[in-house]
C-alpha cells in the first residue's frame, strides 16, 4: 500500500507506529476525501455539512 507516494512500511517506521494504526488512518482519510468530493458534486455546500458535525450548539 502507498500513502502519499511513500510505502506504508516507511510511513510506519517514520511515525514509530504500527501498520494497523497507519492503515486505519489512511482509510478514514480517503473516506473523508471521497465523501467531501461526493457532496460537492451533488451541490451540497461543504461548509454547511461540516457545521452539522461540529459538535453541540
Amino acid at each position: 500500500m502507498i500513502f502519499e507516494d511513500v510505502p506504508l512500511e516507511e510511513v510506519v517506521r517514520h511515525l514509530g507506529s504500527n501498520r494497523n494504526a497507519v492503515y486505519v488512518y489512511k482509510l478514514v482519510r480517503d473516506a473523508r476525501r471521497k465523501l467531501k468530493a461526493g457532496l460537492e458534486a451533488r451541490g451540497y455546500p461543504v461548509a454547511d455539512i461540516l457545521d452539522l458535525f461540529s459538535g453541540p450548539r
